[in-house]
């Protein structure tokens, strides 16, 4: 563990130098940091033995979650003028309010990707970084567990859906990438 942890009854947040981890009372969040070629292993090991370790917990659910910046390749391009391009339609009812030069735009996209619900969540943002716009986009791959099944079982299923995942998400993030070029 690397310094800096938290235990407490209602938080418990460890650093290692592969991952971070998270707890609060309703979920656990697990974040790798290794290579991209080494986090599915990892994450089928480590919280794959905490899910085999907590079999009486009622797991409710799970997701595999990404986070992705995007920012325009000009600089002629201001993230108005590109979330327009990309989301703004004249036909909707709504837009009329926002047919403004400084208006910005983003969108709620959601399909079903293998045994998850894919939900993208787009939204222009300001850098924390960087005085620089972004659109951030928001993966959830999300599965309800079935109660009446194996819930290991199922969370280890899902868990070993993670390179997918990734791979869809990085497809989708290169494809709007090439919009905003």
């Amino acid at each position: 563990m690397l310094p800096n942890f938290v235990f407490t009854d209602l938080f418990v947040q460890v650093r290692t130098e592969k991952f971070a981890l998270l707890v609060v009372p309703e979920q656990f969040q697990f974040f790798p940091q290794v290579e991209k070629s080494e986090e599915q292993e990892l994450i089928q090991q480590k919280v794959g033995r905490i899910v085999r370790n907590l079999p009486h917990t009622p797991f409710k659910a799970v997701g595999l979650n990404f986070t992705w910046h995007v920012t325009p390749q000009s600089e002629e391009v201001a993230m108005p003028q590109l979330s327009r391009r990309l989301f703004f339609q004249n036909k909707n009812p709504l837009y009329e309010f926002f047919n403004e030069e400084n208006a910005m735009f983003g969108a709620y996209l959601s399909k079903d990707f293998r045994e998850c619900r894919l939900k993208l969540d787009i939204k222009p943002q300001h850098s924390i970084e960087t005085p620089v716009q972004i659109l951030q986009l928001a993966f959830n791959f999300h599965v309800d567990l079935r109660q009446n099944e194996e819930l290991v079982t199922q969370i280890e299923t899902i868990l070993s859906r993670w390179n997918d995942a990734s791979t869809e998400a990085e497809r989708i993030v290169q494809a709007l990438r090439g919009v905003s070029e």
